[in-house]
């Protein structure tokens, strides 16, 4: 896997940052012979000195690392910041090996809501919530800390956070960037109402014109994109197009993701975490299960029709033991379905 993660870093994928801390202990002889490597996708809490990922310290060192495909230094991976990608694990945390930071939006603040917390942003609504990190970018990978307040529109920021239910975006890291003479942003959502004849679509509540746009991958309803372009009035008019895929070349890894769930669906017992869909309803649930609660699970993704693993899990406050994850994808929204056997731990 070690082999693959330059590769890895370059997949696009569409929370609430888990902020506790675990004692952080130098490595022994015994650890090393646990190590595995992993791949990790979510939001990176702790402080600037002392990262933390699913509740253990995640040492940056010198690993690759890529923001919006473009490469930079360790250092830009930052508390709130919303990351996927490889690493080695011991029990004593995370020697990250490569990854790719996420941002949710990047562009120019049309407005500043003080009073309800809140930015718009490329068109989309940033929530602001106390678990917000927002600084703001210095020389050398350095920054310092914000509040919304110093904030105004006319800045050019860049947030990493996650969709909410309503399509806004729950601001988990702003990053208040240097000006550009260029007008253009960016930003991720999920397709609908598409008019191919019009060439109009919905995104991240905003419509998107595509007519002029360089478009990579399939465009169908359902789909989870990146939209390149500048807004003109309540239309964005894409200059890019790119539809995100599913990590393929994951199968037979185990993949640890973190953040808060939406989607959640108490029938059907499935949510929604990241672009990944767990189904529940075969497991033995510790916590309670919510939109926006935080949920740390762990899969070993296989092949499409090969054999499950032996089982996994997703933890809400406590625990929730789940059944095993296998690996399909949902062609629609570029999902990932959890559950085909019955085995708990």
């Amino acid at each position: 896997m070690e082999g693959r993660s330059a590769s890895f870093v370059i997949l696009s994928l569409a929370v609430l940052a888990m902020a506790c801390g675990i004692e952080d202990r130098s490595q022994t002889p015994q650890s090393r012979s646990s190590e595995v490597t992993v791949a990790l996708a979510g939001t990176v809490s702790g402080s600037p000195g002392a990262l933390i990922f699913n509740r253990l310290p995640l040492h940056t060192g010198s690993a690759l690392v890529t923001v919006q495909g473009r490469p930079t230094t360790p250092a830009k991976i930052r508390p709130g910041s919303v990351l996927r990608g490889t690493a080695t694990k011991t029990p004593q945390g995370y020697e990250l090996l490569s990854a790719e930071a996420h941002h949710e939006i990047e562009g120019i603040i049309e407005r500043v809501d003080l009073s309800g917390s809140r930015l718009a942003v490329m068109g989309q609504n940033v929530l602001v919530g106390a678990y917000t990190n927002i600084g703001e970018e210095g020389p050398a990978a350095t920054s310092r800390s914000l509040q919304l307040a110093d904030l105004k529109a006319g800045d050019r920021i860049e947030v990493d956070g996650f969709s909410a239910t309503d399509g806004s975006v729950e601001a988990t890291r702003i990053e208040l960037v240097p000006a550009s003479p260029d007008p253009e942003g960016s930003f991720h959502g999920v397709v609908s109402a598409l008019n191919n004849l019009a060439g109009t679509a919905m995104a991240g509540g905003c419509v998107i014109s595509f007519r002029s746009a360089q478009i990579s991958g399939s465009l169908v309803p359902g789909a989870r994109v990146e939209v390149q372009g500048r807004l003109s009035g309540r239309t964005l008019v894409a200059s890019g197009v790119k539809v995100e895929t599913g990590l393929e070349d994951l199968a037979g890894t185990t993949l640890e993701i973190c953040g808060p769930i939406s989607c959640f669906d108490p029938v059907a017992k499935t949510f929604l975490l990241m672009s990944y869909k767990v189904d529940y309803s075969r497991a033995k649930v510790e916590g309670t299960l919510a939109n926006g609660a935080s949920v740390m699970a762990e899969a070993r993704f296989n092949p499409v029709g090969a054999a499950p693993a032996a089982f996994s899990k997703v933890r809400v406050g406590t625990r929730i033991e789940v059944p095993v994850l296998s690996a399909k994808t949902d062609p629609l929204r570029g999902t990932r379905w959890a559950g085909d056997a019955i085995q708990r731990s």
